[in-house]
């Protein structure tokens, strides 16, 4: 597939240039476009995965060749058959995120030959209601981007909803062009295929006999790969899909019954790595007792979003921001992370976890980490992990007199029900659904530059991105008052990279304006299709890599960070400050800007 995807795209630029067209830039010529947006699709996912450059004009066969070897030789796990346990299989994470990330694998061919999806959860269904309602409901909702009145959750031979429901999938993933062509019984047989290969266990989550059940269940398929297609070993994955109270029963089932006993198997732990630094250290030693750390794979969703991977390539990689990346010249930093809904459902798990929890000890850490880390020593695992470990370590314990805590209200309209209205929450609940607070980073590239990590829910839009302030041009004799320059790394919407700089103002005057400068068009993105964040991450797990997952020691030294102020906070007799929905949020948290001389408004935010 993929010499067929390299030669298929070389060849539609052999004809563009004969043309004199160029592919990127005009649509509207007779060129195949979908054949590029399909060929440079997979090769863009294999150069994340692999680090291989994607060319901007025709390969020769030598580097088509070189390609090939190298994706091969970290390919010996397709000897092997392959099973992805999905614990907690039916609940929201596993259908909406996980499940479909698989299939996306699935579609692109990088997953074994023998790959089975076994589904293992405390509901009772059996394989027919998994992949009938279960699988399909999920899948639905990894198309509802797609225009369309048609669902996933047709059964797999009604033949009419089903062609509808397929040719929204592919269209999504980027094998289709929506509404280019009809769904073929080809793409039909793609999603058969898929779905008869996905398996459901019933069990507990706390009793062996159970996790014995289930391996007794892969023991079957393996042999049956075994016999059918002479595989030489067999490969498990456990992604813990569940909450964080039954991490420890499971992983203790999987390793008394369910361990692989002629291949690996690695473990994936979804946030949050325990509740405090105390009880993230008791988990960790628990999954050490079981699990080799090599085997361990803690996961954070945020860290496969494309604009992330570009942070430290644009860091390190570039002349002109490396050698400004410091104190020196930054002002400041800003980790703005902004949802415009609610709880949606959650109530169960953000009450206990809250704003901080969720949020702020993983994500916005990771993102302020990946702005503020040095560059790792070595392009491997190891050199990556202590290079965010030593940068977590090197971060001051925040104050809570640097924190604001806020809890959303109804909108004005009444349309929208504030956090105390929402089905679940106790009535006197003091979780906090926004923060802001300031961390500081106590090293010679960072001392004293402030780095406000602003996030919540209920607010006025989504969005999530990460801000850099440089320093005005003091020394300039002429412009020393001009604005100074921005530098804004866009995850969503609308992912891009953009520069503020200062050019003559048009016209007979000479003073400088501010201007943006644009670094990642978002026509990039549009034309050519990215990972999503699970798929990415689930095949990094298949190939063994931990460059995008936290650490045991990254875990507690993040933790280490909000510790004694969640403690304070949660312990004290103060509440968060009340805003309303579809608000900017706290009006002091304009206030613990203007404290630290960040030179933005709330509402820039």
């Amino acid at each position: 597939m993929l010499r067929t995807c390299i030669n298929k795209r070389n060849s539609v630029w052999k004809t563009a240039a004969k043309l004199s067209v160029n592919p990127i830039n005009r649509t509207s010529r007779t060129i195949n476009q979908s054949n590029i947006h399909r060929a440079n699709q997979t090769l863009r996912h294999f150069s994340a995965s692999f680090n291989i450059a994607i060319m901007s004009k025709p390969q020769t066969d030598q580097q088509v060749s070189t390609e090939i070897s190298s994706l091969l030789s970290s390919d010996d796990y397709k000897s092997k058959s392959l099973s992805i346990i999905v614990i907690g299989a039916s609940g929201h994470l596993a259908r909406t995120q996980v499940i479909p990330g698989i299939f996306t694998l699935f579609t692109k061919e990088l997953l074994p030959k023998n790959f089975h999806l076994i589904g293992y959860a405390r509901s009772e269904m059996d394989d027919h209601s998994f992949r009938g309602d279960t699988l399909s409901d999920g899948l639905k909702g990894h198309v509802s981007d797609v225009k369309g009145e048609h669902s996933m959750s047709a059964k797999v031979n009604d033949k009419e909803d089903e062609t509808s429901a397929v040719k929204q999938l592919l269209s999504m993933i980027g094998l289709r062009k929506a509404g280019a062509n009809e769904v073929t019984e080809s793409d039909r047989s793609l999603r058969r295929k898929f779905l008869n290969q996905c398996h459901y266990v019933q069990g507990a989550y706390d009793k062996t006999e159970a996790f014995e059940k289930l391996n007794q269940r892969l023991n079957e398929l393996e042999e049956q790969d075994k016999k059918t297609n002479n595989t030489n070993g067999a490969n498990r994955i456990f992604y813990l899909a569940i909450p964080p109270p039954q991490f420890e029963s499971t992983l203790s089932g999987i390793h008394t019954a369910c361990r692989s006993k002629n291949g690996w198997s690695h473990v994936i732990v979804e946030k949050p790595f325990g509740e405090s630094l105390d009880s993230a250290r008791k988990l960790n030693q628990a999954v050490a007792s079981k699990f080799d750390e090599k085997e361990v794979y803690r996961i954070d969703h945020f860290m496969g979003q494309e604009t992330l991977l570009n942070v430290i390539p644009f860091r390190f990689s570039n002349l002109l921001y490396s050698s400004v990346w410091n104190r020196e010249h930054i002002d400041s930093i800003i980790i703005n992370v902004k949802e415009s809904f609610g709880l949606e459902g959650r109530a169960g798990y953000f009450e206990d976890s809250g704003i901080l929890r969720d949020m702020i000890q993983n994500h916005l850490l990771s993102m302020a980490a990946l702005c503020t880390m040095e560059e790792p020593t070595f392009n491997n695992d190891d050199a990556w992990n202590q290079a965010k470990t030593d940068l977590f370590k090197a971060m001051k314990p925040v104050n809570v007199e640097d924190t604001v805590f806020g809890q959303y209200s109804a909108s004005p309209d009444g349309k929208k029900v504030g956090y105390l209205q929402e089905e679940g929450v106790a009535k006197d609940s003091k979780t906090p659904t926004f923060v802001s607070l300031v961390v500081k980073v106590d090293n010679d590239r960072w001392r004293d530059v402030p780095i406000l990590l602003h996030c919540g829910k209920a607010l006025d839009e989504t969005k999530t991105e990460m801000i850099i302030n440089f320093k005005p041009n003091e020394k300039s004799a002429l412009y020393s008052h001009a604005t100074p320059n921005r530098l804004v790394l866009r995850v969503k919407p609308d992912p891009s990279i953009y520069q503020t700089i200062n050019t003559k103002e048009p016209g007979l005057a000479n003073a400088p304006a501010s201007t943006q400068l644009m670094l990642v068009p978002h026509s990039a993105h549009q034309l050519e299709a990215v990972p999503e964040p699970y798929e990415r991450l689930v095949f990094d797990v298949i190939r063994g890599s931990h460059q995008l997952f936290v650490s045991a020691a990254e875990a507690e030294a993040a933790w280490s960070v909000v510790d004694e102020m969640t403690k304070q906070f949660e312990g004290s007799k103060s509440q968060p400050i009340i805003y309303q929905f579809g608000s900017h949020g706290p009006a002091q948290a304009q206030q613990l800007m203007t404290k630290y001389k960040i030179p933005m408004k709330l509402e820039e935010l």
